[in-house]
């Protein structure tokens, strides 16, 4: 016959087995929100401003006329000035917003599938319009790190790129 003793201790340790277990589904689900956390705290029109400042910010350079670096200095004046003009300080708030963004992707710091469906094309369409003026930065100040992570992201995110299909509008239930 089995002692009370022992079999306390059977369901003492199966109570730690399923303490742990609990435990571990918890942790994985505390990561798990915590990434889609940080990708929201990003999306810039969901701050308490709706995003306003940086996604006007974001068209002043985009809507901007430049062919590269220089035209880009000679009609915004330089990126190294003491007083920068409106379009200078966007250029440089909009690169390191993104450098930021690319860190935290480069080091797979946040979910890159989730951030990517935000993100990828207007990453890669800011990227495109902005390389010239970048990369002239990079020579001229003998730095090729400059905006290396928004490079890395832009160019990773249009590897990964995938063009959506259609929505069938009868494949969704009511």
């Amino acid at each position: 016959m089995v002692e009370l003793p022992t079999i306390i201790a059977i369901f003492a340790a199966i109570g730690v087995l399923a303490g742990a277990t609990i435990a571990v589904f918890q942790l994985r689900n505390l990561v798990i929100q915590r990434k889609v956390n940080m990708v929201l705290s990003l999306v810039p029109s969901l701050k308490p401003d709706g995003g306003q400042n940086h996604n006007r910010m974001g068209r002043l350079v985009m809507t901007s006329e430049f062919s590269d670096y220089h035209d880009f200095i000679q009609r915004y004046g330089d990126l190294d000035a003491a007083e920068l003009s409106e379009v200078a300080n966007a250029f440089i708030t909009l690169t390191n917003w993104y450098e930021t963004l690319g860190l935290l992707y480069f080091n797979k710091m946040i979910d890159r599938n989730i951030f990517s469906e935000f993100f990828a094309f207007d990453t890669v369409g800011d990227w495109d319009k902005l390389k010239p003026i970048i990369v002239e930065i990079r020579q001229e100040k003998s730095e090729p790190k400059i905006n290396e992570y928004f490079e890395y992201m832009a160019e990773d995110m249009r590897k990964n790129m995938r063009v959506a299909e259609p929505i069938n509008p009868k494949s969704i239930s009511s």
